[in-house]
């Protein structure tokens, strides 16, 4: 057993040592990181059950086409190079749309502002 002072010490230096532990809480993130956990914040699921969430977009992204077309092209020399490349690419395209991942858009839709369109780079691998 300890003396009456010496028991007094003992909690003492117990919660001295877990105060020199602390760890303070408050983390400093990245903008990008912030943007990245409101993204995240905003997911669900649909009445299907299907994971749902918006796509990351940073401020100032390029929309157009115009900005895609070098790669676009790539991608079609590739194919009229690579028959089988094609096929599977179709077949993957095809699937996409038919399980509801992508849309195709009217250029109609193009020209009215409720539509946002974003064209996505993508490679065939």
């Amino acid at each position: 057993m300890l003396d009456p002072p010496k028991q007094h010490r003992a909690p003492m230096a117990s919660s001295r040592f877990w105060e020199m532990e602390y760890i303070p809480r408050s983390i400093r993130r990245a903008p990008d990181d912030e943007a990245c956990e409101r993204l995240y914040a905003s997911h669900g699921r649909n009445a299907d059950g299907r994971y749902v969430l918006r796509l990351p977009v940073k401020p100032g992204a390029a929309a157009s086409l115009g900005e895609r077309w070098p790669s676009l092209r790539s991608l079609h020399r590739r194919m009229m190079h690579d028959p089988v490349l094609a096929l599977e690419y179709k077949s993957f395209i095809e699937d996409y749309l038919k399980f509801g991942h992508m849309q195709i858009v009217k250029s109609s839709d193009l020209r009215t502002a409720r539509t946002i369109c974003r064209y996505i780079v993508h490679y065939a691998i």
